[in-house]
This record gives structure tokens, C-alpha cells and sequence, in this order.
């Protein structure tokens, strides 16, 4: 009998515990998500231009966007959180050296391809040894996102930054960066990242103590919109308030 009850508490503990021994088999598997980062250098013959950064898979189809308004310095490095798993991927990016506002191919813009290594960390100095990215054809992930806001004032002239995320995931496929808000009614758009159907969380943040940096509320100001895309993408109205949220950059 005192066998009997040894072994039945034995039991007990090990479901309460979930099991015994290695239990890495069983339950739902996910891979790990691994930031993206390119940190530029030498950019100098870009300062002042339009910057398009695009993740791209094995199979040429578009996993993730950045897109840098106005380069402000010849070194930047810009973070995509969360953007892949594992796989084979590599960056497409230019600067837009005609300043016509779209893609040409090079001399005119200025274009490379590079590979991402599993890490996910990119260096990048810049070089003349330029792609044109047009080819192979990228395949979008959907349609645009765009973030209209309006009474930006106290915001003026400083640094904000944007991140798309797909709530599910919690991976970013769109990040946007601004150097110097030029007004209080603004656009933030971002090509072929919106999926039908999709819930997006959208983080961004004004650097109002003008550090160069993130810091939580009211520190600098930030806020938290949710969307959900459609076939013709996400479009968000957002007039300016003072409900803040630490989207922890």
C-alpha cells in the first residue's frame, strides 16, 4: 500500500510539473527571430538623400522595408527587430543620388546588393561597386503603408521613428526614419509591406529631449496605433495627443 502511494504522488508530480526529463518534443515549435541590422559608413556622397533598405528572402520576395527620409550623416545604422528566421537573405538597398524620388538604375542611383549572415548584423562602407536591384523582379508582400498625422508642432525639427509590426509575430516588416520633422502635418509612407487581414501594431516616437536617443515617457513622446490591412494596404489618421506609451526602442 505505501508502495501504491508513493508511486500515484510520483505521478501527481510529475503532471503538475509537465513531464518529466527532456520535454523539448513536445508543444508548438517557433523559430528564432533575429534582428536585422546594417550599420552604414562613409555614406558622405549620400547625406541629405533618400535612403530604401529592403529585406529580401531566397525566393525574391520582400520580407522587410526601411526607409531613411533624409540621410543625416555619412554613419547610420538602422535595426529592422525581429525581421527573419532562419533561411538564405540579402539586403537591396540605394540612395536615391538623382533626387527624383524614385529607383533608376546605376550611374544614376546608387545601388547595392549584400548578403545577411545568420546573425543578422550587416557592415556596409560604402563603395562604388554598385547592383541594379531591379532584377531579379522583388515580389511585395502587399500593399503600402501610410501614416498620416497632423498637429506635430511640438515635434519640429526633431528625430521620429516608425515601426510597422505584425502583432502575431511581433516582427517588424516596416521601419521609417526621419532626421528632422519638417512640419506639423506629415506623411510616413512605406511601399508593398501591408498583408489583407493582417493585424499591425505601429510604435514610433518623437525625440523630444533632442539626446539623440529613445527614452520612455514624457521623457520623449511616443505612441501605439493598431490596424488591420487590406487589400489596398493600411491607411492610419493620427492627430497628435499626449496618451503615451513606452514602445521600448
Amino acid at each position: 500500500m505505501k508502495k501504491l502511494m508513493t508511486k500515484l504522488l510520483l505521478a501527481a508530480a510529475v503532471l503538475a510539473t509537465g513531464g518529466c526529463g527532456d520535454d523539448s518534443s513536445t508543444g508548438p515549435k517557433t523559430s528564432t527571430q533575429v534582428d536585422l541590422t546594417l550599420s552604414m559608413t562613409d555614406m558622405t556622397p549620400h547625406v541629405g538623400q533618400f535612403l530604401d533598405i529592403r529585406l529580401v528572402s531566397a525566393g525574391d520576395s520582400l520580407q522587410a522595408r526601411a526607409i531613411i527620409e533624409s540621410l543625416a550623416s555619412a554613419t547610420k545604422t538602422v535595426t529592422i527587430p525581429k525581421a527573419f528566421t532562419t533561411g538564405s537573405y540579402h539586403i537591396d538597398f540605394f540612395a536615391d543620388f538623382s533626387g527624383n524620388g524614385t529607383y533608376d538604375a546605376p550611374d544614376v542611383d546608387h545601388a547595392w546588393r549584400v548578403t545577411v549572415p545568420a546573425d543578422g548584423m550587416v557592415s556596409f562602407a560604402h563603395n562604388t561597386t554598385f547592383v541594379d536591384i531591379s532584377s531579379p523582379p522583388l515580389t511585395l508582400i502587399g500593399g503600402p503603408f501610410q501614416l498620416d498625422m497632423t498637429g506635430f508642432d511640438p515635434h519640429v525639427g526633431q528625430v521620429m521613428e516608425f515601426r510597422v509590426i505584425d502583432s502575431a509575430t511581433g516582427s517588424a516588416v516596416g521601419v521609417y526614419h526621419v532626421s528632422s520633422l519638417s512640419g506639423a502635418a506629415a506623411t510616413v509612407r512605406i511601399e508593398g509591406i501591408i498583408k489583407d487581414g493582417v493585424t499591425y501594431q505601429i510604435d514610433f516616437f518623437a525625440d523630444f529631449s533632442g539626446n539623440g536617443t529613445y527614452d520612455a515617457p514624457p521623457t520623449d513622446h511616443a505612441w501605439r496605433v493598431f490596424g488591420v490591412g487590406t487589400a489596398g494596404g493600411l491607411t492610419v489618421t493620427f492627430p497628435h495627443n499626449i496618451v503615451f506609451t513606452d514602445v521600448m526602442f
